[in-house]
């Protein structure tokens, strides 16, 4: 049952650990990317909902323009082709249908909150809260098919 320790299978043992070790520095090295990706976006988003608060809080005749923030968001949704299914509902879809969310949803989520805020209005901040780590999510993801397509995984 024991096989005698010979030079081959002390090599071979060598060679297994270290495709291993190598795995888990490329699995490591790709969660800070990660981590570093979706924190900025954070931060961000952080940054940005300050910025608008502020604003709005300044100057609160900017509560006028709200009909127009819902105008540039549509005109937003027009440009990147989604009039079908947007926002949370698109999210909450996809989790349920296992469809794919597409790339072009993270910016929009993103700066569709911050106008909705910035004009007054309530974008249910857990929700989009919700969406954007979707949104980050969705980064991620692609994130990693890229680094598949460039052989580091």
């Amino acid at each position: 049952m024991n096989e005698p320790v010979t030079k081959e299978l002390v090599i071979h043992k060598i060679k297994h650990n270290l495709r291993r070790l190598r795995t888990a520095i490329k699995w490591i090295i790709f969660s800070i990317l990660s981590g570093l990706l979706i924190g900025m976006v954070g931060i961000a988003f952080y940054f940005g909902m300050t910025w608008v608060t502020d604003t709005r809080t300044a100057y609160p005749w900017l509560i006028f323009f709200f009909p127009l923030g819902g105008i540039v968001i549509v005109l937003l949704y027009h440009l990147l082709h989604d009039e079908k299914d947007t926002g949370t509902n698109l999210v909450l879809s996809a989790i349920h249908s296992g469809d794919e969310i597409p790339l072009r949803m993270a910016p929009l989520i993103f700066i569709s909150t911050l106008i909705t805020h910035l004009f007054g209005g309530s974008a249910a901040g857990k929700v989009q809260h919700f969406n954007l780590a979707e949104a980050s999510e969705i980064l991620s993801e692609d994130f990693s098919v890229l680094m598949k397509k460039i052989n580091i995984l």
